[in-house]
């Protein structure tokens, strides 16, 4: 039999972590729990006379005498305000700084010294997350997904790490590294998950966060923003805005060894960027059961790049030939989305069910021109290129999602359905410029309409079979149509496809400190919007980058078994299978100095790894976690690019630790170092390494923190990359300006008991396709 119930203040506000303590008549303790989020809580009892006791820091305690012989629904117990008012009070609860949960490893922020700068700081020393200028990754794994709050964001790589540096990492309690995604999640995604938590407070006060960073790479960046959230009786708002303004530089070379001579290319960028962002919300209880609430966000980026490139052509180290390309980019992204959300209560039970309705739409405007110099091994001229490149993008999507929580006696279930509708036109033109007059190049130029309709249902299934046996089961199916057209040339190309994604999770407790968890997921990952899209983008006359409109989602498989030991110790291994596996392929002849930048399903791949990870929390100043990961991949190409992509069986090793020195209350240092051994998985690689350092320090009753951060000290984190073509060995190697330093400052003021709820929007999986 169960006691339920739901424990609110005088003010209608749920009281979250109350204490809950079921009692036999002589004081043996029978049952206990603490509230949830809704204030609610759940007791699993026998039939008899039992004392209820409920008690909250600053309440009166709730007392009653209860008779069970069956199940009882207590309904709403109010708590009294005490009138023995204490002026402070501080519990000191210290959490791990990272925690193994059941499919996800948690790092807590707001223990470490990263605590004050920004998110992106944060990420850097998350264990098993890789930080480059150019994007985010789980170790060994492609591109992540990046959540907030169970929100998946939707910018390009490079947005996406602008936008993460106008969050402060003293906003966010933990970092969520997620490797095995549940049935309720969208199907999209085979590389797992990051999902950011922000900090949960007190309810009826008001909080707001100044926030400003100063960033020297080879230029600097200046960040400035300010965070504002309230929650008062049944109103919660939050308002963020930041501007982030500065410089960064990129370089990029490659080799390429032809039989008869080489081509080597030097190119240098420097990118000058301004990224507004804000973000509002605002949710209402109408009821202790009814809620209702809207989010709109938006995103301006405009940004401004120059880039000088030598191409040399040598024989025998002689220049045979110079290309000599001076170009300058223009481009602007504008983002906005907009979410409308019910959430309804049916029961104190948990039984409820939610409604999201969202609107979303990227635009995008870029112009590239470039001014090419041919000349020979003696400098003199032999031809000269002018053109410019403008494209033109418009996305737009609409979604409808439904979600029941709906727990029984037997076990609690998870069901919901969704719907998106997506519309994009892409417009691609290519000027010669002849005489300082612009002339369309209609073979180079192209129109392209996508459609893309996705239909998706799931359901979950969650069992505590005993204190030893858990088990959570679901099945997510999703039917995707699509429809390509080219205006161009009147080309239309569908697709259509209906996939089952099944998951599984079973977790079995040998011992109190000891327990064994098995999982399985299958995901897809579909191809980025510009990806299907046939347009050529010229990075100078004899290189140019296309899309591809028969491009398919690439299907993954993955299990995981893992053992952990004292929730500080765990051992794990995987098995990953992943079939019509895209990617980006160069195409090259002997002889011929062209280079074509495509993509397509060109293989299917199988992974195996083992990682150790190891908190280390016995002495009270230093909490250390250590991570080393080994990994084979087995590659199979498709037999149409065997003769054309070379790639390679290989090993992989990986080891990183992340330390914590907590020397006084208001000072702690950081120290961080990762290697990426060499290996030849997929293409040649060589090794790859950074050190990282960080103090921070507070002043006012930390109202006003301060953090000093250095991220690559010694400059070595990008590697050297070997791929071949049709036997032809090219060596590239891109820098993005990633040592650098960092100075941020937060002053936080009001009282400190702001407690703003974050809502998910629904159409977010098309959202990160944008890139």
């Amino acid at each position: 039999m169960k006691i339920v119930g739901v424990v609110k203040n005088s003010s209608n506000a749920a009281i979250e972590f109350a204490n809950v303590v079921l009692t036999s008549p002589d004081g043996k303790i029978i049952a206990g729990s603490v509230t949830d989020a809704t204030g609610g809580f759940v007791l699993s009892v026998k039939q008899g006379n039992y004392k209820l006791v409920i008690s909250f820091i600053g309440y009166e305690d709730w007392i009653k005498n209860i008779s069970v012989n069956t199940n009882k629904n207590l309904e709403t117990i109010t708590l009294i305000e005490s009138k023995n008012e204490l002026d402070e009070v501080e519990v000191v609860a210290k959490k791990r700084l990272f925690e193994r949960k059941i499919d996800r490893l948690v790092f807590n922020v707001e223990n470490s010294s990263s605590n004050n700068g920004d998110i992106l700081n944060a990420l850097k020393v998350t264990p098993g997350v890789r930080v480059l200028e150019n994007g985010i990754s789980i170790i060994g794994r492609d591109q992540v997904r990046v959540l907030i709050d169970g929100k998946f964001l939707e910018l390009t790589r490079e947005d996406l790490v602008n936008y993460l540096r106008s969050i402060p990492a003293g906003d966010i309690a933990s970092i969520e590294v997620i490797t095995s995604p549940p049935a309720k999640y969208q199907a999209e995604g085979n590389s797992g998950f990051i999902n950011i938590v922000y900090k949960k407070n007190k309810s009826n006060s008001w909080k707001n966060n100044i926030f400003t960073a100063y960033t020297q790479k080879s230029y600097p960046t200046l960040y400035l923003g300010n965070t504002f959230s309230l929650k008062k009786n049944k109103l919660q708002l939050y308002a963020n805005v930041g501007l982030n303004k500065g410089n960064s530089a990129v370089e990029s070379t490659s080799d390429i060894y032809y039989e008869d001579f080489e081509n080597k290319s030097r190119r240098k960028f420097k990118n000058e960027t301004d990224f507004l962002s804000s973000r509002f919300s605002l949710d209402y209880d109408f009821s202790s059961k009814t809620s209702i609430g809207i989010i709109a966000q938006h995103y301006t980026i405009p940004q401004n790049s120059r880039d000088n490139e030598i191409l040399n052509i040598t024989n025998n180290n002689t220049i045979r030939e110079r290309f000599i390309t001076r170009a300058n980019s223009d481009q602007k992204s504008k983002i906005a989305s907009y979410n409308l959300h019910l959430i309804q209560k049916l029961d104190t039970l948990g039984r409820q069910f939610s409604i999201d309705v969202d609107y979303f739409d990227f635009n995008k405007d870029r112009e590239r021109y470039f001014f090419t110099n041919q000349v020979n091994g003696s400098d003199e001229l032999i031809n000269n290129f002018e053109a410019l490149n403008y494209g033109k993008q418009d996305i737009e999507n609409y979604s409808f999602k439904i979600d029941f929580e709906y727990p029984t006696k037997f076990v609690n279930i998870s069901l919901g359905s969704r719907i998106s509708f997506t519309n994009i036109t892409s417009d691609t033109k290519l000027f010669n410029i002849e005489n300082g007059e612009n002339i369309l190049d209609t073979e180079n130029s192209n129109v392209f309409n996508f459609e893309e309709d996705i239909q998706g249902v799931y359901i979950d299934f969650y069992k505590k079979i005993n204190e030893k046996w858990q088990a959570k089961l679901g099945a997510r199916l999703e039917n995707t149509e699509t429809r390509g057209e080219l205006i161009t040339n009147e080309t239309v190309n569908r697709n259509s496809y209906l996939k089952l994604f099944p998951t599984a999770f079973i977790q079995y407790n040998i011992k109190e400190n000891r327990s064994l968890n098995f999982s399985y997921n299958k995901r897809l990952n579909r191809p980025k919007y510009w990806e299907l899209n046939p347009f050529k983008w010229f990075r100078n006359p004899n290189s140019y980058s296309e899309g591809n409109p028969f491009l398919l989602p690439a299907i993954t498989d993955n299990f995981n078994l893992r053992y952990t030991i004292n929730k500080n110790l765990t051992v794990s291994s995987s098995f990953s299978t992943t079939d019509q596996g895209s990617g980006q392929i160069t195409l090259l002849n002997e002889g011929d100095i062209n280079q074509i930048y495509t993509r397509d399903n060109y293989y299917k791949s199988d992974t195996y790894r083992a990682q150790v990870s190891y908190d280390y929390r016995k002495i009270k100043w230093w909490d250390s976690h250590f991570q080393t990961s080994v990994f084979h991949t087995d590659v199979k190409v498709r037999p149409l690019y065997r003769n054309i992509v070379n790639v390679n069986n290989g090993t992989g090793v990986y080891f990183s630790t992340n330390n914590t020195f907590s020397l006084w209350n208001n000072l702690k240092f950081d120290l961080s170092f990762w290697y990426s051994a060499p290996n030849k998985v997929f293409f040649e690689k060589r090794e790859a390494k950074s050190l990282d350092f960080g103090i921070n320090f507070s002043f006012l009753g930390e109202k006003l923190q301060c953090n000093i951060n250095a991220y690559d000290i010694l400059k070595t984190s990008n590697r050297d990359i070997i791929v071949y073509t049709k036997n032809i060995r090219q060596v590239y190697n891109d820098y993005y300006d990633n040592r650098h330093f960092v100075l941020s400052l937060r002053y936080s003021f009001g009282n400190k008991k702001v407690n703003v709820k974050s809502k998910d929007f629904g159409n977010d999986e098309e959202k990160n396709r944008v890139d």
